[in-house]
């Protein structure tokens, strides 16, 4: 299966959760990937935890948060598909969470 940024996927680490894939486009690892896990309990911290809206792009059923401050990777074996999409406004507000808590800008 081939993942792009962006990409939501069902991920099947102890309880399956979606998570969006954060791992640049050209880096491909063959065994693990780097994700950014979504939850839909939510929580006002809008710096490290954006808000995600249901829509037919990103395929999610409930309000969800990305958490920003619980990125990791996970085998690509535990990928259980790709469910959607972040549109382009959430993949740039992502960024702007990633490069703040990361401080790898300015």
């Amino acid at each position: 299966m081939v993942l792009k940024r962006g990409d939501i996927v069902r991920v099947a680490e102890g309880k399956p959760r979606p998570a969006v894939v954060i791992q640049s486009d050209w880096l491909v690892t063959p065994d693990r990937i780097l994700l950014c896990p979504l939850t839909s309990q939510l929580i006002d911290a809008p710096i490290y935890r954006p808000t995600l809206v249901p829509d037919k792009g990103n395929g999610l059923l409930a309000p969800s948060q990305m958490m920003v401050d619980q990125i990791g990777a996970a085998r690509r074996t535990r990928i259980d598909g790709i469910i959607g999409h972040l549109s382009f406004d959430d993949r740039e507000r992502l960024s702007a969470s990633l490069a703040i808590v990361l401080r790898i800008a300015g």
